[in-house]
């Protein structure tokens, strides 16, 4: 795994605590494992100690480091890898833009859900029975005893 690991650190390491400003002045921040900067342009890495998933799903997380190395490196190509550093495979996980925008709406939506006070209770058999306000939780109509 520090192989592997070290293998990954060519180029130039950018630091990994992002941050980007929304519609609103609401600054989300986030960490990524691995920033390097290299003739070819910016690559983020998701490190992993064990296999790759079949299919690895994009995060809210990954939405915001990109934007905010966009933000801070204007015209860099951008590239987002996972990365297993037990077997050493990678796996290109880069947004399109579309698929980028599209994303980036649903953010700016739950933002601007939090600023104006909206936190509706979302009911679920799965859920709600651990979740410790299950007792109390509005989504029932009532107070459960």
């Amino acid at each position: 795994m520090l192989c592997t690991a070290l293998g990954l650190m060519s180029g130039t390491t950018l630091p990994t605590d992002l941050s980007l400003t929304i519609d609103g002045g609401v600054v989300v921040g986030c960490s990524a494992d691995l920033i390097t900067s290299s003739g070819g342009g910016i690559i983020v890495r998701r490190l992993k100690t064990s296999r790759l998933s079949l299919k690895e799903t994009p995060k809210a997380r990954y939405v915001v480091m990109r934007m905010a190395l966009q933000v801070a490196h204007p015209g860099a190509s951008l590239r987002f890898e996972h990365v297993s550093l037990e077997t050493g495979e990678t796996r290109d996980a880069t947004l399109d833009n579309r698929k980028l925008n599209t994303e980036l709406v649903k953010l700016k939506e739950i933002f601007a859900g939090i600023q104006a006070g909206k936190f509706d209770p979302r009911p679920s058999d799965r859920n709600c029975p651990r979740c410790p306000y299950f007792f109390i939780c509005p989504s029932h109509g009532a107070i459960r005893a």
